[in-house]
C-alpha cells in the first residue's frame, strides 16, 4: 500500500469514529417506545411514522420515505399515557435505512417539561421497574438537568412556566430516587 492510500485509509478511519461519536453525542437519556408518529417531508406532505425512541431533545422514529440529514422537519405524536399532542419542529440528525433521529428545535423550557413528565408518564406506566437509569451518562445527565431546572425555577417569574418546571423536577427527582432503589436491590 502506497502512502497515500495509507492517508487515505487512516482518514476514513478518522471520519467514521467521528460520525460515530457524533452520533452517539445527547444531551440526556432517551428511551425506547412504540408510538405512532405523523411527520412532514421536504415537500410539506404529511406522512406516517413509528417511534423507536424518545428523549427530551429529540426523537427516533422509522419511516417509509426518509429525509435528508441537516433538513428541517415538524413531528406530531401523542404518548398513550399523557394523552397530549407534541407538535415539534426538529433537525434531521441521522438516517440509516427507514430510520430518522431528529433533534428538537426552538422547544421552550415549558415545552420541555411537559415533554419530559409525558415520557416518565409513559415509562412508569407501562412498567414501574423500567423507570431505572442503566448508564451512569445517563445518570449524571438527569442530575445535571435536574440542577438546572431547579436554578430556572428560582428566576421565572411566569406561574404556568414555574409550575411545569417544578412538576419536571419532580418527575426527574422521582427518576432518581427510583433509580437509587432499584441500584439498591441490585447489590443486595
Amino acid at each position: 500500500m502506497s502512502g497515500q492510500e495509507h492517508k487515505k485509509k487512516k482518514a476514513k478511519k478518522m471520519e467514521a469514529k467521528e460520525s460515530e461519536q457524533g452520533r452517539e453525542r445527547r444531551r440526556g437519556p432517551r428511551w425506547n417506545m412504540d408510538f405512532p408518529v405523523a411527520y412532514w417531508d421536504e415537500e410539506e406532505h404529511e406522512r406516517q411514522g413509528k417511534g423507536a425512541d424518545l428523549s427530551a431533545s429529540g426523537l427516533g422514529f422509522f419511516v417509509e420515505i426518509p429525509g435528508a440529514v441537516g433538513a428541517t422537519t415538524k413531528v406530531r405524536f401523542t404518548l398513550p399515557a399523557s394523552k397530549e399532542t407534541f407538535e415539534l419542529m426538529g433537525t434531521i440528525r441521522s438516517a440509516s435505512g427507514n430510520r430518522l433521529g431528529i433533534q428538537f428545535s426552538d422547544m421552550d423550557d415549558l415545552q420541555s417539561a411537559q415533554l419530559l413528565a409525558a415520557i416518565f408518564g409513559e415509562l412508569t406506566n407501562r412498567r414501574p421497574e423500567v423507570a431505572g437509569l442503566t448508564d451512569p451518562a445517563d445518570v449524571r445527565a438527569v442530575e445535571e438537568r435536574l440542577a438546572r431546572i431547579e436554578n430556572a425555577i428560582s428566576l421565572v417569574s411566569g406561574e404556568i412556566k414555574r409550575a411545569a418546571l417544578e412538576e419536571e423536577a419532580d418527575a426527574l427527582r422521582a427518576l432518581l430516587k427510583a433509580n437509587q432503589k432499584a441500584l439498591a436491590k441490585l447489590d443486595s
